[in-house]
């Protein structure tokens, strides 16, 4: 199991997607908890569409929102902030994209200036373990839709005591995710 070190120190969690914890410093990320070994199943990036769009939640003492694009070139995009007194406290890139006939989220951190924690080449991958209906599971980290407007993310965090599960409650704000005709036509128009 890997873990890796951040160069945050502060009194809150550093989340991943959105969102991973630990209560002190020096912030430690989590790891994955099923056997590297293990094959991911096959899957496609449109068993995960209903994850596209923009949503809002509160944990840790802030608030975060995290944005997912509609899939294009076989692969989701996606953005995490996180506010803590009224400033932002960090960032994260995400991504979800083919890895052979499956597929794994990977996520880069950066502090409020653009920074990044990891090293220029590295990221923090999650690759799939199970797609079931409602249910997107990385290794370390589970997706569950609870109805088309909430979404509840856990994430498995080493807080020095073992890995426990961090559930983040989201609510989606918007429509973003949902690309219609209409509005794909009209970014159309305006490349042009």
């Amino acid at each position: 199991m890997n873990t890796l070190k951040s160069p945050m120190k502060t009194n809150f969690p550093v989340l991943i997607i959105p969102v991973l914890a630990l209560w002190v410093a020096p912030v430690t990320m989590p790891h994955n908890i099923v056997a590297q070994e293990t094959q991911s199943p096959p899957a496609s990036i449109d068993d995960l569409a209903w994850i596209a769009g923009h949503w809002q939640g509160e944990a840790m003492g802030g608030t975060f929102e995290e944005s997912w694009s509609p899939a294009m070139g076989g692969a989701m995009m996606g953005m995490f902030k996180f506010v803590q007194d009224g400033k932002i406290a960090f960032y994260e890139m995400l991504t979800i994209v083919p890895d052979d006939d499956s597929l794994v989220l990977r996520l880069k951190h950066f502090h409020a200036d653009l920074k990044g924690w990891e090293e220029k080449d590295e990221t923090v991958d999650f690759p799939l373990v199970e797609v079931t209906g409602d249910n997107v599971k990385f290794d370390g980290l589970t997706f569950k839709k609870v109805s088309d407007d909430e979404m509840h993310i856990t994430v498995m965090a080493d807080q020095g005591e073992g890995a426990r599960p961090i559930e983040f409650i989201c609510h989606r704000t918007g429509k973003h995710g949902a690309a219609t005709h209409d509005n794909a036509d009209a970014i159309g128009n305006v490349m042009k």
